[in-house]
């Protein structure tokens, strides 16, 4: 009796095992399925041939009239209408700076 407690705790340790192993090899899916539609663009973006990490400052040159000097710096953008839930993302924009006035670029 003892033999066969034995037997079938080490057949369950083995498939619990077994299915973490499987688990842990499967991608995450996303979590907010809202974002499918962001994801179908960014692929169609790098099937084009213009993905490319990060982003690049804007030319600022002539974007804030007479003042000088205009300057591109990063800006965060506003995630609560993105409804990005992500702790460690913050995203980011870029605007034309001379002074303490903002431009868009």
């Amino acid at each position: 009796m003892m033999r066969r407690k034995s037997c079938i705790f080490l057949l369950m340790a083995t498939l619990q095992i077994i299915s973490w192993f499987i688990a842990a090899a499967q991608p995450f899916s996303p979590l907010d399925h809202r974002a499918l539609p962001l994801q179908k663009q960014e692929e169609k973006a790098y099937k084009l041939g213009r993905s490319r990490l990060g982003s690049r400052p804007p030319n600022c040159d002539h974007r804030c009239g007479e003042c000088s000097p205009c300057i591109a710096i990063q800006v965060p953008t506003n995630t609560q209408q993105l409804h990005l839930h992500f702790a460690n993302y913050e995203p980011e924009g870029w605007k034309c700076k001379c002074g303490s006035v903002f431009f868009t670029p």
